[in-house]
């Protein structure tokens, strides 16, 4: 309790709206996704699942991979299971990326083990990510682990912007873009 209390002023300290980004990408994101009204035709509870049907809309990808641990319940597959979107669920404890999918727009990473993940196939997701491909990890901040696994993240070399809504950790693989990392207040 302790640490997450710790780690949420500290967030809250660090944090900031649009008005303290200079990216225009991510002035945009932020503007016309973060800060947007979520679609009515679905009803949600919660902040969180409230901005991944933001995010969805906003990116509209035609590819999404939820990796999950055994312990956790699926969350994009009942939020988005419809035709527009091919929506692929893995067991993160029987990941075979290599096979199964050539390039992905939207990576979900609902884990408790989020170390675990980059330390035996974080490269395999890089393999089949693009420009404009997003990965999203979900509470970054819930243990000392996963604030540490976010910040291996946010250091490879690839990666070249990083957002952290507190609850959800955002990459982006923009090429024309500068290194930087963002602090957002959604």
């Amino acid at each position: 309790m302790f640490f997450k209390l710790k780690s949420y002023l500290s967030f809250l300290l660090k944090s900031t709206n649009q008005h303290g980004v200079h990216s225009p990408f991510v002035y945009d994101l932020t503007t016309q996704c973060f800060y947007a009204k979520t679609p009515k035709s679905t009803a949600t509870s919660g902040k969180k699942l409230a901005l991944l049907l933001r995010l969805e809309a906003y990116l509209q990808p035609n590819s999404m991979l939820e990796v999950t641990s055994a312990s956790k319940t699926n969350l994009l597959a009942p939020l988005f299971d419809n035709k527009k979107n091919k929506i692929t669920t893995l067991n993160n404890s029987s990941l075979d990326t290599n096979s199964t999918l050539k390039e992905v727009d939207f990576v979900f990473f609902n884990s408790n083990k989020t170390q675990e993940i980059i330390d035996t196939c974080f490269d395999s997701f890089l393999k089949i990510a693009h420009n404009n491909t997003v990965f999203v990890f979900n509470n970054i901040h819930t243990n000392m682990e996963m604030e540490k696994a976010w910040s291996t993240i946010k250091k490879h070399p690839k990666i070249t912007v990083t957002i952290d809504t507190y609850q959800l950790g955002l990459v982006f693989f923009r090429k024309e873009q500068e290194k930087e990392h963002f602090i957002i207040r959604v």
